[in-house]
């Protein structure tokens, strides 16, 4: 899903269906992660790379929480270019309505349409650099912890593979 988003970070197309989809994602495993790392505490206590870990995690969590920050910020000033769009388009059908009925025009025909345009203008690409950039290092970060948890991963794997060949030499004698 992260990836999918990064994708049209890249390309400045993002859908509201991805974030929506990634933010619940995030929530979803966040708590989950929290409930694993309650249940296996002592375990993190005693190994410095588990404590080494779960401390980035919760580093990557806070910047996490300052990227759905920014992306809250992004989503109201593109509700608010949507409204302003919406009155746009009310002042349109209203001085469209004054036009038709033989009422004027001149310089002032859809002068209050054009007004509220240049505002809708004004206020600019609701996702700003700011918010790209935050995206692009939140996705770094997660990069990042992924390798790491896969390397411990194989580390793991490999110590499991050597304790279950351990058990059969030691059944067998």
């Amino acid at each position: 899903v992260i990836s999918t988003l990064a994708m049209g970070v890249e390309v400045r197309s993002l859908s509201f269906d991805s974030l929506k989809e990634v933010t619940s994602c995030l929530l979803d495993m966040n708590q989950e992660v929290v409930k694993i790392i309650l249940e296996c505490k002592k375990d993190i206590w005693k190994s410095p790379e588990l404590f080494e870990l779960v401390e980035e995690y919760f580093e990557n969590s806070l910047q996490t929480l300052d990227f759905c920050t920014a992306l809250e910020k992004c989503l109201k000033k593109a509700r608010d270019s949507q409204l302003i769009l919406h009155v746009a388009l009310q002042r349109f059908e209203e001085e469209d309505g004054d036009a038709s009925g033989g009422g004027g025009g001149g310089e002032k025909k859809f002068a209050r349409t054009l007004e509220e345009l240049r505002n809708f203008k004004a206020a600019g690409d609701p996702f700003t650099e700011d918010f790209f950039r935050v995206f692009q290092s939140v996705y770094r970060q997660q990069l990042s912890m992924l390798e790491k948890l896969q390397l411990r991963k194989r580390t793991l794997d490999k110590k499991l593979k050597s304790v279950k060949a351990w058990r059969k030499v030691s059944s067998i004698i």
